[in-house]
């Protein structure tokens, strides 16, 4: 009589099991990271100018370069 305390295949089950576990634990910490990363908005910045001497015409889009007084483009 062999009285022993690991038996052959003992744990098997239990590291495969445990792995599947992990491994779904990982995945759904995975999952929810990538759905708040994508309720994330960086802010935009948004630049106001008050211009005072415009000459021309812009349209939405365009480049405006700001020359400080005596610069020239």
């Amino acid at each position: 009589m062999n009285i022993g305390i690991y038996k052959p295949g003992q744990g098997y089950w239990v590291r495969v099991l445990s792995a599947v576990f992990l491994g779904s634990l990982v995945l759904s910490g995975a999952m929810w990271g990538w759905s708040q990363a994508g309720a994330f908005t960086p802010p935009t910045p948004t630049w106001e100018v008050d211009l005072a001497a415009v000459r021309g015409e812009f349209t939405p889009g365009a480049q405006v370069n700001l020359l400080a007084p005596g610069d020239t483009a």
